[in-house]
């Protein structure tokens, strides 16, 4: 699938840890099956929606937090009246928490979105999987219209880089349980899907690396190898595989 788009948005600073951002977005997305029958129809669509986002931020540290909360909400209404083929509702939010003593951290979260009763296209999905987001499975491996994800980790301080190539180096573990659903009725404990991971994480000049392996019941599992230059990735955590909202 390829896709481009375009936002403009206003922001507001709230107070010295937190932020509001509103505006609206236009994306065009086009795909089509490169093997296999070329009968299957093309994908070209259209999204126009008004988005808005409320975050709130006091880790210490953007990559690897040792202390401090994070959480945010998000929101996505895509309207046929901005262009937008199909019109349907998006709901996201996630918060995070750190405690270190020494070299050890400890961190849990929550993450989760609900598509406000409407319809989520297929191609709009939620979807989960990959690095920091049930990650014994592959990116976008799970999809649905409400998704929910639960995680506790720990990491250690090992060591430190040389030179100017980075800080520090960080060994840890973490467990997710999450999924994705059809609707918020299929959503319970029972259908669960359980995540363990081990990883690596470099604090280098380029940003974060990292080097993971996740195992999934059912016998899934994935290898990482990434490094990630964003300013909003922490060691353990993003919500979707996916922009929040």
């Amino acid at each position: 699938m390829h896709s481009a788009s375009g936002a403009i948005a206003l922001g507001a600073q709230l107070g010295r840890s937190g932020e509001a951002r509103a505006g609206v977005l236009r994306r065009r997305a086009r795909a089509h099956v490169g093997v296999g029958p070329s009968t299957l129809p093309r994908l070209d669509v259209s999204i126009g929606a008004w988005v808005g986002t409320l975050n709130f931020d006091r880790l210490d540290e953007a990559h690897f937090p040792h202390r401090g909360f994070a959480g945010g909400l998000g929101a996505f209404l895509a309207r046929r009246g901005l262009g937008s083929d199909v019109a349907y509702d998006k709901l996201t939010g996630d918060a995070s928490q750190f405690f270190t003593r020494g070299r050890n951290t400890v961190f849990m979260g929550l993450s989760g979105g609900t598509n406000l009763g409407s319809a989520i296209p297929f191609y709009d999905e939620f979807g989960l999987g990959g690095l920091f987001s049930l990650s014994g499975f592959r990116e976008g491996e799970i999809r649905g219209q409400v998704y929910g994800v639960s995680r506790l980790g720990y990491y250690r301080t090992a060591g430190s880089l040389s030179g100017k190539k980075g800080r520090s180096i960080y060994l840890g573990a973490w467990t997710e349980a999450g999924n994705a659903w059809a609707s918020a009725r299929e959503a319970g404990f029972s259908s669960l899907r359980h995540t363990g991971t081990l990883g690596v994480g470099l604090d280098t000049f380029m940003g974060p690396l990292y080097l993971a392996y996740g195992r999934a019941d059912g016998g899934h599992d994935a290898v990482y190898f990434a490094v990630d230059r964003s300013e909003d990735r922490a060691f353990s955590a993003s919500t979707t595989s996916e922009d929040r909202g």
